[in-house]
């Protein structure tokens, strides 16, 4: 099977709206419409939820203010992350997990990482993306093994210099 796109594959929306606002949305061009098909129900269900939330009441200023930091939104075959207002959904945590709330509690988490790296400060320490993640998780009652996840994460030097290394 070839990896670039097939006549009959679909083609990749140019955007998506998070919260009122189009986001670009980027795939590599010789990514299997799979892949492309496995990451983008990651993050329409992500958005979904937020858009949800939001219009609920439950998303705080500082929670909006730092997903409009990412300013648009690319497919890579690696690890999620944040870099310059980008945030990347990685394959490899697509095929992790599915849920919503992952996603969703990642999105605020990277969205401060890009908040912080938009107005010239440090922004590689973990602590204060994982608090808003855990402050967001529990105001819109996420599962507690995920909120324990996080913590353990803001907790451990070892799994942030891990996580550091691997590939985005």
């Amino acid at each position: 099977m070839t990896a670039a796109r097939r006549p009959f594959d679909p083609p990749l929306p140019l955007a998506v709206r998070l919260l009122g606002r189009a986001r670009p949305l980027v795939a590599p061009r010789d990514m299997p419409w799979a892949h492309r098909r496995l990451i983008l129900s990651v993050v329409r269900a992500a958005i979904g939820k937020l858009d949800a939330e939001h219009k609920a009441g439950l998303l705080t200023a500082a929670d909006r203010r730092y997903l409009a930091a990412l300013k648009r939104f690319r497919f890579g075959g690696g690890r999620s992350g944040a870099w310059r207002g980008t945030f990347i959904f990685g394959l490899a945590d697509a095929r992790a997990s599915q849920e919503a709330e992952y996603w969703a509690g990642g999105l605020i988490h990277d969205g401060v990482h890009a908040w912080l790296q938009s107005r010239g400060r440090p922004f590689w320490d973990e602590v204060g993306p994982c608090e808003a993640q855990i402050d967001y998780l529990t105001r819109v009652g996420a599962r507690s093994e995920h909120i324990a996840s996080v913590v353990r994460f803001r907790d451990s030097r070892a799994l942030q210099r891990r996580r550091l290394g691997e590939r985005a």
